[in-house]
């Protein structure tokens, strides 16, 4: 049986998480990289906040890990935001499409 926590379906689900949201931003015809990333940051937030109430609603959620876990990912975000704006789009676009491909 495949382990969330594991790893087992994890990187599969990114995965497909990640390309679902690109196949659903990609086709709208925006060409500016940063509101195609808004967007697809947006499609991402909701797919994550499903899957955090599902996990929650089946008791499957360790909420002390979870809250340091959380606490984290926002300071991540917001350090991350203007790192991203500071660096050449050629790069960040690079590390992406890396990120993707794995």
């Amino acid at each position: 049986s495949g382990s969330v926590s594991g790893g087992t379906l994890w990187r599969p689900l990114q995965r497909w998480a990640w390309h679902r949201s690109a196949g659903a931003v990609l086709p709208m015809g925006i060409a500016d990289p940063d509101r195609m990333n808004a967007l697809k940051s947006g499609l991402s937030f909701l797919l994550s906040a499903i899957s955090v109430a599902e996990f929650a609603a089946a008791g499957l959620v360790a909420w002390p890990q979870a809250v340091v876990m959380i606490q984290a990912a926002t300071a991540g975000g917001y350090a991350g935001t203007p790192l991203a704006r500071a660096l050449p789009k050629p790069v960040v676009r690079g590390q992406s499409q890396r990120w993707a491909s794995e």
